[in-house]
């Protein structure tokens, strides 16, 4: 701003003059160091993709589960095999039907283990 001209005549800012004009006597704006605002903090809690079902922490509480659970937290989502299934329905249905139900059940474990 010390470079700008004034705003009434036009005529260049003098460097020894910083509060007037010299040709029009204009009063020329005070410039002043605007403090810096302080810093703020935004906390978002996201409670709409938090699920309901979730065990807090479940890697914290490995130490009241036992080996079973902790086997299944660090192994990958169970998963139902077709051919196991298929075998056991074409044979004799039940043996199907129960592999079925036992991988669901390990699936719906190893979900609520991880929070989803």
């Amino acid at each position: 701003m010390k470079n700008a001209n004034c705003k009434a005549c036009g005529a260049p800012r003098g460097s020894h003059s910083d509060v007037k004009c010299e040709y029009c006597g204009t009063l020329f704006p005070i410039e002043q160091k605007k403090e810096a605002a302080p810093e703020s903090t935004t906390i978002i809690n996201n409670y709409y993709n938090t699920p309901k079902s979730a065990a807090p922490n479940a890697r914290d509480n490995l130490d009241n589960m036992s080996q079973e659970d902790i086997d299944l937290y660090y192994s990958p989502r169970p998963k139902i095999k077709f051919w196991p299934a298929f075998i056991g329905l074409c044979l004799w249905m039940w043996p199907g039907i129960i592999y079925i139900m036992y991988k669901a059940a390990k699936q719906a474990k190893w979900d609520r283990l991880h929070g989803q």
